[in-house]
């Protein structure tokens, strides 16, 4: 745990403050959302953009962390939060030895999860829409790592795992689930984790709002303006429900390490609700 380890492994480079505090994950699980909010507290100074996706890299030098903070953090002033909202942290392979080695132990860390079908399918469509995917590929196909797998990037409890072997209680995770029943107690859970001032009833307004679903005879399919799209994408509910039984042991673990009932996570999700467009 983050509390019983010392700092000697910790860089010290002082060209401009360092964040305190990172939400590291996980993609298309109301990240924008929350660090949307957090920039315009008076508490907090937040990068603009939101995602200086730094501390993935292989590369990193003492230099190169210099200007990071610089380029990033060179305008902070006396906030009492600086941070960031780079989602890939969570899971990619280099980033948390990188923020352990150049940030230390001394950093509090916002996770927030998403139902891992639900997921998985918003991951496939954020992927196609960026041009990554064709839109005709399997879902339960796509990817040999979770940089682009919906699959691998859906599993959390190894990741959960060895960041709060990490961090302990300096790591808060919140719930998709939180933001969809409510988004200012979505946002009070990070405030009050920060240490900041509550900012009191938030609206509920999307960012990065998604493609809206609907079914046609048991095939999932986009509805609405896809002409950005080389093809729509069908998914089968067969294929949907291969794609629900690959995660339902991740589950189970995610509940133990997280001490928290994940019961909704356990059924196929309505995919067309209102919410999934977020």
């Amino acid at each position: 745990m983050a509390g019983g380890r010392g700092t000697a492994g910790r860089v010290s480079v002082r060209s401009a403050r360092p964040p305190n505090f990172l939400v590291a994950g996980v993609q298309k699980s109301g990240t924008s959302f929350l660090c949307s909010i957090l920039a315009r507290h008076p508490s907090v100074f937040h990068t603009t953009p939101k995602e200086p996706m730094f501390f993935q890299r292989d590369d990193i030098t003492t230099e190169g962390f210099a200007s990071y903070l610089q380029a990033f953090y060179g305008t902070a002033g006396d906030q009492p939060r600086v941070g960031e909202g780079s989602t890939i942290y969570f899971q990619w392979p280099q980033a948390l030895g990188n923020i352990r080695r150049w940030l230390g132990p001394d950093i509090d860390v916002i996770v927030s999860l998403r139902h891992p079908t639900d997921h998985a399918v918003s991951f496939y469509l954020h992927n196609l829409r960026k041009g990554r995917l064709r839109g005709d590929e399997r879902i339960v196909d796509v990817g040999s790592d979770v940089r682009l797998s919906p699959v691998l990037t859906s599993l959390y409890a190894s990741h959960i795992e060895r960041w709060l072997d990490a961090y302990g209680v300096r790591l808060k995770f919140v719930l998709f689930d939180d933001l969809l029943e409510s988004a200012t107690a979505f946002v009070e859970q990070a405030t009050r984790f920060l240490g900041i001032a509550s900012l009191g009833s938030i609206a509920d307004k999307p960012v990065n709002r998604g493609y809206p679903l609907a079914w046609e005879d048991n095939v999932l399919t986009l509805v609405g303006e896809t002409s950005g799209l080389a093809r729509t994408p069908r998914f089968t509910k067969a294929e949907l429900e291969d794609l629900h039984a690959r995660f339902l042991v991740d589950i189970n673990r995610c509940e133990r390490l997280l001490g928290r009932a994940l019961t909704p996570w356990k059924t196929l999700p309505d995919f067309t609700r209102r919410e999934t467009r977020w």
